[in-house]
């Protein structure tokens, strides 16, 4: 079974950490349209190899990178589908795409900075900004990483457990954007948009 960008589509379960004990939202529970993917990579292409996608559910971000840059370019690993946990992981990798559990966002960036060597970027909604706990321990903290980039999607995405093969969707509540974090960045974040509005779907199924 291929996608939409000519990808070997590998099955797997969009589950990640700890739903297998009851412990994990229902609002996590979606997948990446592959176009979400694609127009970020067209902006923002990794610059160093291997890539590690580590929350794969379905393999929509996966799939799109290896559509674009061969399997032995990514590592790509799901704790429901293989046990994996991404935040017991013990070895680095040069830069890390994925769109986290939104429970587990904040542990998830703490894991990026000690895994990723290059830049890390991570797709959640815009509102992640918001927040006194996020501002104290990610976005005030001055260490090796700083976000230096955020990409905002101009129109809302609808999130679901089913992805269409010519990456469209309809429109939600959440506006989205990919963040990106930089190892000796110096600058303040820039931010940019990308322009999603041929995607959303206008009454069709």
């Amino acid at each position: 079974m291929t996608d939409l960008f000519g990808s070997e589509v590998r099955e797997g379960c969009k589950n990640f950490s700890r739903n297998n004990l009851g412990q994990r939202r229902a609002g996590d529970f979606y997948q990446t349209p592959p176009s979400m993917v694609a127009q970020f990579l067209e902006i923002l292409p990794p610059s160093f190899f291997p890539v590690l996608e580590p929350a794969r559910g379905k393999g929509a971000i996966a799939n799109v990178l290896a559509s674009w840059y061969g399997w032995d370019k990514i590592e790509t690993y799901d704790i429901a589908d293989d046990g994996t946990d991404f935040l017991e992981e013990t070895r680095t990798f040069p830069e890390i795409i994925t769109n986290p559990p939104f429970s587990l966002s904040l542990e998830f960036i703490l894991k990026c900075k000690k895994v990723a060597t290059s830049r890390f970027s991570l797709l959640m909604p815009i509102d992640y900004l918001h927040g006194i706990e996020r501002y104290r321990r990610v976005f005030s903290v001055k260490d090796e990483f700083r976000l230096a980039w955020i990409h905002v999607f101009t129109r809302r995405a609808m999130m679901s457990d089913e992805i269409r093969e010519d990456g469209r969707y309809e429109t939600g509540m959440i506006t989205w954007a990919w963040y990106t974090w930089l190892r000796f960045g110096t600058e303040d974040p820039r931010i940019q948009w990308i322009d999603n509005d041929a995607y959303v779907l206008r009454g069709e199924r």
